[in-house]
């Protein structure tokens, strides 16, 4: 599985992230972010890319109160 991405590339797995900025103008942090979305792009930098740390079943917090939910039992 590869997993380093960049900004603007769909994102294949819920969970949490290592952001790395080029040029280096922040330190590293992580973030959660949830698939089906775009990887977010840098306003401070020419490039960012996102390493999978963590992969997560579900990050949507909609998803996971239906999930909890009775009704849909």
């Amino acid at each position: 599985m590869d997993n380093v991405f960049t900004a603007g590339e769909f994102i294949p797995y819920s969970g949490t992230y290592r952001i790395t900025h080029y040029p280096p103008h922040a330190s590293e942090e992580t973030i959660t972010l949830a698939k089906g979305n775009n990887f977010p792009h840098c306003v401070d930098c020419a490039q960012v890319s996102f390493m999978l740390v963590i992969e997560s079943p579900h990050t949507d917090p909609l998803y996971d109160s239906l999930e909890s939910s009775t009704a849909f039992k």
